[in-house]
């Protein structure tokens, strides 16, 4: 078994027969559809799955195959740790809470300023609204 994005050496075993003809013998990888000749190649597993390799070999007269399949799988996943444990997260947080209460003391002069505004003219439009009943009732006096 080996994992997408190993590299593998795949090399023959030199031998010999009773002809000593081993000079003359061709080595043909079939690597997944994909041949070459070679007495040792290097492959590097790009995909999961099934990765079949046929190993032929010819002295010029005969030929013997052999073949192997490699079960390639995803590279597991580590999980991902902070390199200083608790310190990350807590120092992320205190941050963030600086940060909104900068934004509320930032907003709240504001806020406060548009209050005194509709208090202020809440206050300026009852005056207003006396000032005319009063001068609406002094209208209604002289007109009897």
């Amino acid at each position: 078994m080996a994992y997408v994005g190993d590299s593998v050496d795949l090399t023959t075993g030199y031998c010999t027969d009773a002809d000593d003809d081993t000079a003359r013998l061709v080595y043909i990888w079939d690597l997944d559809g994909s041949p070459e000749e070679a007495q040792t190649v290097h492959v590097t597993l790009k995909r999961a799955g099934n990765f079949r390799v046929v190993l032929r070999v010819s002295d010029g007269n005969d030929t013997s195959e052999a073949s192997l399949t490699i079960e390639v799988k995803a590279k597991p996943v580590r999980p991902v740790s902070a390199p200083y444990g608790w310190v990350v997260p807590v120092a992320v947080l205190a941050l963030l809470a600086v940060l909104t209460l900068v934004a509320i003391y930032m907003l709240a002069p504001a806020r406060l300023r548009r209050d005194d505004e509709r208090k202020t003219s809440g206050s300026q439009a009852r005056k207003v609204r006396k000032a005319s009943g009063a001068k609406h009732r002094a209208l209604d006096r002289e007109e009897e």
